[in-house]
């Protein structure tokens, strides 16, 4: 089993008991964190949403459409207690949201595009760098068209992997291509997704730069001092939009 089929794996069933997914625990202690990482996160969320349903929930509810039809009063009622305790739910389901999206917090607003290509670009590095999946051009357009784009042909710099992702919470797709000082990463999301805009962006160790398409936003994420605009320039190139 190759890290991309353990990490898929770990994502759907991280209780799975087949001999197969136990031994790649039991012998690599990476993955043994992902996996107690994953079942932590269950077990955060699903606390979270067990709410006791009151015993008298059904005469509540006949109670409460009975008022609705009745004459409003003129004061203003006391919060309930029912919706407190929603709100709190919702709270803290927030707070499991940026623990597990490091770098964002509640009161920084929401992140750029380039911002979360950083964090995802870092997240995934471990499982997606170092992989050639000896891609065609079929193949790769299979995926590329759903957003709305193609290869007109294979870029210059190798293309090594291509998948879907989950970009904060939507849809994305993830390319890796060799660049001059290692893997380049790019990411291709809908325009539609509504998503703050980045020209230009970096870290402690990466640096990103993104433009826009008909149909998507393009986004390339590589190492200080990868050539990204020789990467941008081949793309813009190479790839078609409709």
């Amino acid at each position: 089993m190759d890290e991309l089929q353990f990490r898929r794996h770990a994502y759907s069933d991280p209780d799975d008991r087949s001999e197969g997914f136990l031994r790649e625990i039991e012998h690599n202690e990476g993955h043994k964190a992902f996996v107690e990482e994953l079942r932590q996160f269950d077990k955060k969320l699903g606390s979270a949403f067990a709410v006791d349903v009151p015993d008298d929930l059904a005469d509540r509810l006949i109670l409460a459409q009975t008022m609705e039809s009745s004459p409003k009063p003129r004061f203003k009622s006391r919060p309930q207690w029912g919706q407190l305790a929603l709100a709190a739910s919702v709270a803290f389901l927030l707070g499991l949201g940026v623990q597990f999206f490091p770098g964002f917090s509640s009161g920084s607003g929401a992140p750029t595009i380039g911002q979360i290509a950083l964090t995802h670009a870092h997240q995934e590095a471990s499982f997606v760098h170092g992989v050639d999946e000896k891609l065609t051009l079929a193949s790769v357009n299979s995926k590329l068209n759903r957003y709305g784009g193609k290869f007109s042909q294979m870029p210059a710099q190798k293309l090594l992997f291509v998948n879907h992702c989950n970009f904060y919470g939507g849809p994305g797709l993830h390319l890796v291509l060799q660049g001059e000082k290692g893997p380049v990463d790019v990411f291709v999301i809908p325009a539609d997704r509504g998503l703050k805009p980045s020209t230009t962006f970096g870290d402690s160790k990466l640096r990103g730069l993104s433009y826009k398409t008909q149909t998507a936003n393009v986004v390339i994420v590589g190492e200080i001092g990868e050539n990204l605009q020789a990467t941008e320039k081949e793309l813009k190139t190479e790839m078609q939009w409709i």
